[in-house]
């Protein structure tokens, strides 16, 4: 929690991904904790984003600066991906869905843009979870796009661009009709060439 210093929360987060990597049975042991308390901590984590207050300092970040960004909410988002990606498509569904659905409906957009994060972390793992449920994945993805905020429609639009890779080529043939359309009026109507790129 922010009770502690933000060295002493990523130290104890790189705890629990060696963990993780090195005996992830003891983690799915635990999954009522890692349900109750340590996912919802590792998404708290993730809304404390760069330039929270900023928005044209975050416009103007590239690409690169972001993806190499070793901030709180990327070192929390690439933890993220590393554990689930060591406990597994059911616990991580379990454990992490259900949250992740509550923040992109959040009244604040850094727990919406934090929301898209997580599941752009997570689709690799949970692919056969997505697939199954793909229409409803689109649809979270294209509220997410049409969002009024710039951040949230940006990493919105990123893990919709994991989830095509993905989910391919399922995802082009049978739910093309709603975010293509979108996607061409979001292409000519945004002002910022971050967003349009």
């Amino acid at each position: 929690t922010r009770d502690f210093e933000d060295g002493s929360r990523l130290f104890a987060l790189e705890i629990i991904c060696s963990l993780a990597e090195s005996f992830p049975k003891g983690l799915k042991d635990n999954r009522q904790p890692m349900q109750e308390h340590f996912f919802p901590a590792i998404c708290q984590m993730m809304t404390q984003v760069e330039h929270e207050d900023d928005l044209d300092a975050w416009y103007a970040q590239d690409e690169e600066e972001i993806f190499g960004s070793n901030d709180m909410a990327s070192q929390a988002a690439e933890s993220l991906e590393r554990i689930s990606q060591k406990i597994g498509e059911k616990m991580t569904q379990e454990c992490c869905m259900p949250l992740f659905n509550q923040m992109i409906k959040s009244q604040t957009w850094q727990e919406r843009t934090a929301g898209y994060v997580a599941l752009a972390m997570i689709v690799e793992t949970c692919e056969s979870t997505f697939k199954k449920h793909l229409a409803e994945v689109v649809a979270q993805h294209v509220a997410g796009i049409r969002d009024e905020h710039p951040r949230v429609r940006y990493q919105a639009l990123m893990s919709y661009g994991l989830l095509c890779n993905q989910a391919s080529p399922d995802i082009q043939k049978a739910h093309h009709a709603e975010p293509l359309p979108m996607l061409l009026q979001m292409m000519a109507s945004e002002e910022k060439i971050k967003m349009k790129a």
